[in-house]
């Protein structure tokens, strides 16, 4: 886990970490904080410095994070990356991912579609408008197939090129 800290130190994180329930499922030695190591996601050398933590070569590691310009470093430290979470499987798996536009069809959109595109691993962007719904999205080729099927509209908008996208939204 590597972390911009700002002025916080890593005890400071581990606190907040340890609130949330979630510092213990991170080794201390694997858990990067800027102020500590002196580096930040603003060149390749943080990520650099977390594979020789990790014993591994960057090629064995990947990073994670909404903000282009750091998956770009990571990138150029020898890491794989997706944008999200959800993403991740499909780029292990070599799927491209694809800039998609989601017409929700009219006897899901009373259901819980949200639910669908969640077991989908579809990376909500942007919701506008209500009956039907239409989703602006991140998805895996193999979503999209599924997506089809399901009879949601989907317009493809454009691959996605690594680094391209911002950051998805909170939705």
């Amino acid at each position: 886990m590597i972390s911009n800290t700002g002025d916080d130190d890593g005890s400071a994180v581990d606190t907040v970490l340890g609130r949330a329930k979630i510092r213990d499922f991170f080794e201390p030695r694997l858990r990067i904080y800027s102020r500590d190591v002196g580096l930040r996601k603003d060149s390749p050398k943080i990520f650099r410095l977390a594979a020789t933590r990790a014993g591994v070569s960057a090629n064995q590691c990947f990073y994670v994070g909404e903000d282009g310009a750091e998956r770009a470093f990571a990138r150029q430290a020898g890491s794989r990356t997706a944008q999200h979470p959800f993403l991740v499987a499909a780029v292990l798996d070599g799927q491209s991912l694809e800039h998609i536009r989601i017409t929700v069809p009219p006897d899901q959109a009373s259901s819980d579609w949200r639910a669908v595109l969640s077991r989908l691993r579809v990376v909500l962007l942007n919701v506008s408008g209500s009956n039907p719904p239409v989703v602006d999205a991140i998805a895996a080729q193999r979503a999209v197939v599924e997506l089809v099927s399901l009879h949601f509209g989907v317009d493809l908008l454009a691959e996605v090129a690594e680094g391209s996208l911002a950051s998805p939204g909170a939705l």
